[in-house]
Formats: structure tokens, sequence, C-alpha cells
């Protein structure tokens, strides 16, 4: 049973890793908006049906006992966290981006302590450090001098992603402690659905028939893949592992997206973003290995 809960992390990670680079294939004929309309809204049918036929009792119950945290989790999970993904990757690379959002648990670190959920360890600090160490090196080529100031501007999206993820994931936990994983994500995604259906216009049915093959694709990718099988396979690793365990498969994604990147559109993996990246996952490592 343990083998087969870390084969579905595992796959989740795999999946999650490559959505930075179908992203970017999507954003190419839809802005970010449509993008996440695309990605989530047709899904609603699937997670209400399985809410309120197959959890019934238990949907009710997380509704009515933790309305508010539940509504926070669907914002930040969905369109908050989707929307500045997307905005930041408009013009900020997969790789980058994705060494940027893997950085996050050090983000919910410091929420869980400032929330309660977690005390400060001063053996954190040496993680935390080269975490911070690590993004100031992948990121001095965007942020030193002559830097062009909107690279700055779409990067603090991704920042914004990041800290969005973090706030998801430790509301996220909270709820964990009382209801089941799968309960909280059939109700939180179609919850997280209701602000993109702004962008359910007439201009996007009118361009959906025109999107090309590739774009069709990076769609499906993310809504079936990614969203579906990503979600439901990490959950399922949530319910079977510690946690502990599990998070510290997040450390992968950025080198997954990394070797992805070159591999399948020849991105440069530069000095700095290697050295940063090893240094990153190796700071998000030592601050949330269990001990």
């Amino acid at each position: 049973m343990m083998i087969k809960a870390y084969l579905a992390v595992f796959s989740a990670i795999l999946v999650w890793s490559n959505a930075f680079i179908a992203i970017k294939i999507a954003l190419k004929e839809l802005d970010p908006f449509e993008l996440a309309a695309a990605r989530f809204v047709p899904l609603v049918p699937f997670y209400l049906s399985y809410a309120f036929v197959l959890r019934r009792k238990q949907s009710l119950h997380l509704l009515k006992s933790e309305p508010v945290k539940l509504i926070a989790a669907a914002l930040f999970l969905i369109p908050i966290y989707s929307w500045l993904l997307y905005k930041g990757q408009e013009k900020i690379a997969p790789a980058l981006t994705a060494l940027l959002v893997g950085s996050s648990p050090i983000l919910s670190y410091f929420l869980a302590i400032f929330s309660g959920q977690e005390k400060f360890r001063w053996s954190t600090l040496a993680g935390i450090a080269c975490a911070f160490l690590g993004l100031s090196i992948a990121l001095w080529p965007e942020l030193g001098p002559g830097s062009p100031i909107i690279n700055r501007l779409y990067l603090l999206c991704i920042f914004g992603a990041s800290l969005s993820s973090s706030v998801s994931s430790v509301v996220n936990h909270s709820i964990l402690k009382r209801h089941s994983p799968m309960t909280l994500l059939a109700l939180a995604v179609p919850l997280g659905c209701l602000p993109l259906l702004s962008a359910i216009t007439p201009e996007l049915f009118l361009k959906l028939p025109r999107l090309s093959p590739n774009v069709w694709a990076a769609i499906l990718f993310l809504s079936i893949l990614c969203t579906i099988w990503g979600f439901y396979a990490w959950f399922y690793g949530l319910e079977k592992l510690p946690a502990s365990n599990v998070v510290v498969f997040i450390n992968l994604v950025p080198i997954f997206a990394m070797l992805s990147g070159r591999a399948l559109f020849n991105e440069p993996l530069t000095l700095p973003l290697a050295a940063g990246g090893a240094l990153v996952i190796a700071g998000v490592y030592q601050t949330t290995r269990k001990r």
C-alpha cells in the first residue's frame, strides 16, 4: 500500500512539473483568466457529482462546519493562484517559475508559525537561509542591474502565486485535521471556479474553435492530468502517508521542470539557475524534512 501511495505522489509531481510548459504553450492564444476558466470550469460537474453523490454526508458536514476556511482555501487554490501564475508566465520561463513556486514550502512554514500550526525551530534557519540564497542567485539575471523593470513585475506575480499556494496549504492543513482530503478538493474546485465564470464570454466561445492543436493538448493536459489526476494522486498520498513524507516530493518539481524545458524546448540551463536551484531544493528539504 505504501509503495502504491509513493508512486501516486511521484506521478503527481511528474505531471505538475510539466504544467509550467503546458501553461506557456496555452498562453500563446489565451489570456490568463481565459486559460484558468478553460482548465477548471469544465471540471465542476465532475467534482460536484463526487461531492454530493459519493460523499454527500461528508461534504455537507464540511460546508456547515467550516464555510469561511473552505471559501478561503478555494479562492487561494484556484482563481488567485492561477491568475498570478499565468500572468507571470507570460514573460517568465517555465524553469524559473517552477523554482519560485517550488520554494512555497518556505513561505508555508512562516505562515504556519504565524498561525500557531508550527513552532519555530532554530535548526530550520540554515535551510531558510540556503533557500533564499539560492533564489537570489537564480533571480540575479532578472533582477540585477540593467534588467528590464517589466521582468520584475512579472516575477512579482509569480511570487504572489507562490504566496497564494502557501496560504492555501496552511488553510487546507487546518481543514484536513477534521475532514478528508478528497472531500475538501471536491468542494474547493467548484467554489474556486465561481470567479472564473466572468471569463466565460461570447469572445471566448468564438476563440475556442480556432485554438491550435498544441493549445488544446495543453489545456487537456492541465485539466485531466494536472487537475483531476494530479490532485487525486497527491491527496491519496496525504491520506496514506505522513504529510512530511509527501511534502518533500515538492523538491522534485523544479528539477523535472528544468529537465523538461531543456529537452522539449531547448531552454537554456544557465549556471545561476542550476546553482540557485540546487540551493533552493536543499533549503526547502532542510526546512520541511521530518524531525
